[in-house]
């Protein structure tokens, strides 16, 4: 039997079992935000960087703190364009996209690109 596969799902792919239990546990288990560690369930920063720490290790990062983490593939590709191209962009460089970029792709590039133009 030959099943297809759709690569091009973003937010709505199917998750492994382990992120779905995360996800389901660590609002039961963990309430507060990250960046307050004061206060009295000061766990879900010590969960945060845990988590990094394992990412860091997946993609070969030198330290954790090279690690952000975002609400989504959109929100992490405009801070990439915003953050770490802008400053770096002169005018005559080329950014370089597929005619199958998904709109949320070009954007960031485009706006990043104008910027660059009328500097």
């Amino acid at each position: 039997m030959t099943s297809a596969v759709y690569l091009d799902n973003a937010a709505s792919a199917q998750k492994p079992r382990a992120v779905l239990t995360a996800m389901t546990e660590l609002p039961r288990v963990i309430c507060e935000c990250p960046p307050r560690r004061s206060l009295p369930l000061g766990q879900s920063n010590a969960a945060l960087r845990s988590r990094a720490g394992t990412v860091r290790r997946f993609v070969n990062a030198a330290h954790v703190d090279e690690i952000v983490f975002t609400k989504g593939g959109t929100e992490a590709i405009n801070l990439v364009a915003s953050s770490f191209l802008a400053p770096r962009i002169r005018p005559r460089d080329e950014i370089v996209l597929t005619t199958m970029e998904h709109h949320s792709n070009i954007v960031p590039w485009h706006s990043c690109a104008s910027a660059t133009v009328r500097c």
